[in-house]
């Protein structure tokens, strides 16, 4: 599965908010990654992934990924159609990325059902 950045458009873009639309092509995911703050992701459209901590769950349309407040993790689409999510940010996005490890890329690349 191909490592990719997401398209993004910020609704909200302050020190102590930020809220963002991210745009995820199919057969796409992130680098593994801890944004540094709390995080809120609901799934708009489509079907995502989460790979965090050895495990791999989907979240569909209308669902809500459980609150990060920091945390590295992968985020991916390995369905055909575009996913779209709304992050919530607070404070702004600070991201710092790591290496995958092979657990990591052995679920990313294995797909699954929702």
């Amino acid at each position: 599965m191909e490592i990719a950045d997401f398209g993004k458009r910020f609704i909200k873009d302050t020190p102590k908010r930020q809220e963002v639309e991210i745009t995820i092509q199919p057969q796409t995911r992130s680098r593994k990654h801890d944004h540094k703050c709390r995080c809120t992701s609901r799934v708009i459209r489509g079907i995502a992934f989460e790979v965090r901590d050895g495990t791999k769950t989907y979240y569909g349309s209308g669902s809500t990924m459980p609150e990060i407040k920091s945390g590295k993790h992968i985020v991916g689409n390995d369905g055909a159609e575009e996913v779209l999510l709304l992050n919530t940010y607070e404070p702004a996005l600070q991201m710092e990325y790591f290496p995958d490890d092979e657990i990591d890329t052995l679920l990313c690349n294995t797909p699954g059902t929702l």
